[in-house]
């Protein structure tokens, strides 16, 4: 009877632990969280934009004033914005555990779609950015 005790107690906590952590990882989400504490924009390499006028490979400025932008970017509350014409292929350094997922962008957000976080969790979000860039000017 104790060990049945014992081995109830053991499973309780474990998963009010598990809870807590999903608890935690919400609340943070929902202080307007920004891109740049859970996914490490200085680990981008290059992005390549598609949109209308077709692909576009970021020159190294443009990169520098993107990555600028993306570190302010605001979490908006969870994926707002179904997948439209402009996706942003996002290649990493070699070394990093995060993964991109699917991004694709509107203007003046970007969203990631089943994307593994440094803390290699999954998540999905739309983030606002500071700017209202139009990603249909890349050309």
């Amino acid at each position: 009877m104790k060990k049945y005790l014992l081995a109830l107690f053991c499973l309780a906590m474990t998963i009010s632990f598990a809870q807590h952590q999903t608890k935690v990882r919400l609340i943070n989400m929902d202080k307007k969280e920004l891109l740049d504490s859970m996914f490490p924009i200085d680990n981008i390499v290059s992005i390549k934009v598609t949109n209308y006028n077709g692909t576009h490979i970021l020159s190294e400025k443009e990169l520098t004033t993107l990555k600028g932008l993306l570190k302010r970017a605001k979490f908006a509350g969870g994926l707002l914005v179904k997948p439209g014409h402009i996706t942003l292929n996002i290649k990493l350094k070699d070394d990093t555990t995060v993964k991109s997922g699917f991004v694709y962008a509107s203007t003046g957000a970007i969203h990631f779609d089943n994307a593994i976080d440094k803390f290699k969790q999954k998540f999905s979000g739309t983030f606002y950015l500071p700017t209202k860039l139009n990603f249909d000017n890349y050309k």
